[in-house]
């Protein structure tokens, strides 16, 4: 979908991010901004919801998402949508959707995921015929997502006010029946190969058709650069922290104030080699790294791989076998229902981070932002069998797509060029009141080139780190025996935890119209050599996990989760991959 649709469990509760219009204040000539604030509200995943009776039944999560509120039509009607910057046209709901639940038969059928949505009206539900300024177009829209919902409607074109800026003549589409299950509209922002009239061809479902590049459009990032509003078709986005009151996006700026360090660039890898231009905004990520609170960075995975970064997407979208690797590390337990990986909360939490290399940018992402915690449908924590706090590890397998959704984008300063298609990235400053903003004209202000800045070969395998052995110190609690520990990389001691490769086997991956491979191993082996409490990578283990002495087996990570979806591309790009001639790599 447009936004995430990490599968687990059950109700996800969405923090959403309504953007208010706030004044121009002392920004430079050409630049736009939008304040980001916050709300709560509850909305199921659709056929999430578990199979059996137990208590743990209905699982939720609570995401953060952002949406921008914008004003469309004369006069203007409110309407929240999704920032994505995953996809590329603005489309929001019609008043009259059927998949809004009026009866409270129909919202108690919602709640639980089932065929109807939970549609708030201050999010603002779209009536074309209340415009002056509406023109319909002859086309229909229609996109279809993975996870099976969809938006079908008519294009046509407005007035769209953000701010006290008004841009005339915007394409958007109307979506009259839709049950996407985040209840709002879609902003995308991403480039103008993606467009649904690129890839929906004709907006009939029952006739798909190939993509046609020639029905392209001017999206509301060119649009403002060609009224005279921005000077370039760039954007800044700082999402800020997530418990923060409000974070920003910049059209035509830079704020260099809201991020630490230098501000380097990557360019826009094209994916698809066989299109001349790349329609996602990707780039290479060479490399993720664990790294305790207390030591060195220690290597999960070495790889060149394009990665999406995508506003629209909750979550990060990896490839199963260094999810394995990372939750294994960690001691989560996988659940085959929830289709994710559980641990207790406190384990993880404050105890270090991850680090992702994006070309020679590094990106350090708290261990805290990858886990969530998992509450019932009244909202109330869902509790381990120990009656601790359970929380689950927000990184899903990826299918087709490496994705950075917004649990690492929180934790970077992201500046977006369209028309150079380069990228620049460093590390957040959370909660910073200052500004230092300067209008993007020619090329990123300030931004030098990352130190693989021309490193854009696809790798054709993942290497995963073998024979790993690392422990931390975890705070004291009066939960756990804490009178011995060990240092990072230790081997022993009472509580050493070690987790080690065997038999190293060939398994693929594939990447857009790739097939990579990576190593991984057909049996590991675990040893813990005491009872009691235990410390990994990540924390402190409690007295209820097993205690093992050694413990070997199969590995299945590729059928476990493996219906958790990645942030779903439309139908039809999955069309345009297979049509296009693919280099293979085995």
């Amino acid at each position: 979908m447009l936004y995430s649709k990490a599968v687990v469990c059950g109700l996800v509760a969405l923090l959403g991010l309504g953007v208010e219009a706030s004044n121009h204040g002392n920004l430079p000539e050409g630049v736009l901004k939008y304040d980001i604030h916050g709300k709560r509200s509850t909305q199921p995943v659709r056929n999430l919801v578990r199979r059996d009776d137990s208590v743990e039944d209905d699982l939720k999560n609570e995401y953060t998402h952002y949406t921008i509120e914008i004003e469309v039509g004369t006069p203007g009607q409110k309407q929240n949508v999704v920032l994505d910057t995953g996809s590329s046209d603005l489309w929001v709901m019609d008043k009259n959707n059927p998949y809004c639940a009026k009866t409270s038969k129909e919202k108690a059928a919602a709640k639980m995921g089932d065929r109807y949505i939970l549609c708030d009206e201050d999010d603002g539900m779209f009536e074309a015929k209340k415009s002056k300024t509406f023109k319909k177009g002859d086309d229909n829209f229609y996109i279809n997502y993975a996870d099976g919902s969809f938006a079908k409607g008519y294009w046509g074109t407005d007035v769209v006010k953000v701010q006290d800026t008004s841009v005339k003549d915007v394409t958007f589409a109307v979506g009259e029946e839709s049950n996407s299950s985040a209840s709002v509209g879609v902003f995308g922002i991403g480039f103008p190969g993606l467009e649904a009239a690129v890839m929906q061809g004709s907006g009939d479902p029952e006739e798909p058709s190939e993509p046609d590049f020639d029905n392209q459009y001017d999206n509301f990032p060119m649009m403002l650069k060609k009224q005279g509003i921005t000077k370039s078709v760039a954007y800044s986005l700082w999402l800020n922290d997530p418990d923060a009151k409000a974070g920003n996006i910049l059209f035509g700026g830079v704020d260099h104030a809201k991020y630490e360090g230098d501000l380097q660039k990557v360019p826009v890898v094209n994916a698809l080699p066989q299109l001349d231009d790349p329609i996602q905004l990707t780039v290479m990520l060479s490399s993720l790294s664990v790294k305790p609170k207390d030591g060195d960075p220690i290597q999960v995975m070495e790889a060149n791989f394009p990665a999406l970064l995508d506003s629209g997407n909750t979550a990060c979208m990896l490839p199963s076998s260094v999810i394995t690797a990372v939750a294994d590390s960690m001691q989560a337990e996988y659940d085959m229902y929830a289709e994710s990986y559980i641990q207790e909360c406190g384990i993880v939490e404050d105890q270090g981070s991850f680090e992702f290399d994006l070309s020679g940018i590094k990106i350090e992402v708290p261990f805290s932002d990858m886990i969530l915690p998992l509450r019932d449908t009244e909202g109330k924590q869902i509790k381990m069998r120990n009656g601790k706090d359970a929380c689950f590890l927000v990184m899903f397998p990826a299918t087709d797509t490496i994705v950075l959704g917004d649990t690492f984008l929180r934790s970077a300063y992201v500046v977006y060029d369209l028309e150079n298609k380069e990228v620049a990235m460093a590390q957040v400053k959370y909660n910073e009141s200052s500004s230092d903003v300067e209008a993007i004209e020619s090329g990123i202000p300030k931004a030098k080139q990352a130190s693989s800045y021309s490193s854009t070969q696809f790798a054709t395998s993942i290497e995963i780190q073998s024979d790993i052995s690392y422990t931390v110190s975890a705070p004291e609690t009066t939960d756990f025996d804490l009178d011995q520990t060990t240092d990072i990389y230790g081997n022993g001691g009472t509580r050493s935890y070690t987790y080690s490769f065997h038999d190293y086997t060939y398994s693929s991956f594939d990447i857009y119209p790739y097939t990579v491979t990576y190593h991984y191993p057909s049996t590991y082996t675990r040893t813990i050599s005491s009872s009691g409490a235990y410390k990994t990578a990540f924390g402190t283990a409690s007295k209820h996990s097993p205690s093992y002495s050694s413990d070997s087996g199969d590995s299945d990570s590729d059928n476990q989760a493996s219906s958790a979806s990645l942030r779903p591309l439309p139908i039809c790009f999955s069309i345009l991959i297979l049509s296009l001639t693919a280099v293979v790599f085995m």
